[in-house]
């Protein structure tokens, strides 16, 4: 069996996507995944977690859109994340290897220096998670993985983003996707008026004069 291992981090702080939008439309991820939906969608530009969100799992093969609260259920534990390099791990093992999902998003925040980033990669992305359903009841963590090189500049971690759904919900364990996103980022500073999970709207992911990473960190 392959093995997750830790490839290390830069200092900072491990917690992250600790916030995300979704506004794509209900028709694009019908018309895109075909699930079954099983949850009222709403749109939301300023998602927190201990909210209920559309998840992606499979049932026998056929794809449901399912709604979890975003904080898997461990008893005395709801961690939001859940590190890639401790899948292997009692804590997480089981999950990985028969609940896995993932979580349709727009885009996703992070904070450097006070200031809130909206990170995206095309109209939607899909990102890795895995979840508990304990009486009926589902909840999920999102994978994050070791940030790619246009992360790192922001923070050290970044969250797993699948490119294939099929073999994300395949038979075996896949370890080979468990890994830094090796495609664009597009990253754009935004307001502090998404620093409140209270506040939601387009004012969340409307840019500020400062639009750039790059031209940020100079």
């Amino acid at each position: 069996m392959a093995r997750l291992t830790s490839v290390g981090t830069n200092g900072r702080a491990d917690i992250m996507c600790g916030r995300f939008s979704r506004w794509i439309g209900i028709e694009i991820l019908l018309e895109r995944f075909r699930p079954i939906v099983e949850v009222e969608y709403t749109k939301s530009y300023n998602v927190a977690p201990r909210t209920i969100n559309p998840v992606l799992r499979s049932s026998d093969g056929v794809l449901l859109l399912s709604g979890m609260e975003w904080g898997l259920d461990l008893g005395k534990n709801r961690p939001i994340n859940a590190r890639a390099e401790n899948l292997d791990t009692p804590m997480y093992r089981d999950a990985f290897l028969s609940r896995r999902a993932v979580v349709p998003v727009s885009g996703f925040y992070e904070w450097k220096d006070g200031r809130p980033y909206h990170i995206t990669a095309g109209d939607i992305m899909t990102l890795g998670a895995i979840y508990n359903e304990i009486n009926g009841h589902g909840s999920f963590a999102i994978i994050t993985v070791e940030a790619n090189d246009q992360m790192s500049d922001l923070h050290s971690r970044m969250p797993l983003i699948i490119e294939n759904i099929e073999q994300w919900f395949g038979e075996h364990p896949p370890y080979q996707l468990v890994r830094p996103f090796d495609g664009s980022l597009d990253f754009t500073e935004v307001s502090t008026y998404v620093n409140s999970p209270r506040n939601d709207g387009e004012e969340c992911i409307r840019p500020v004069s400062q639009t750039s990473l790059e031209d940020f960190f100079g």
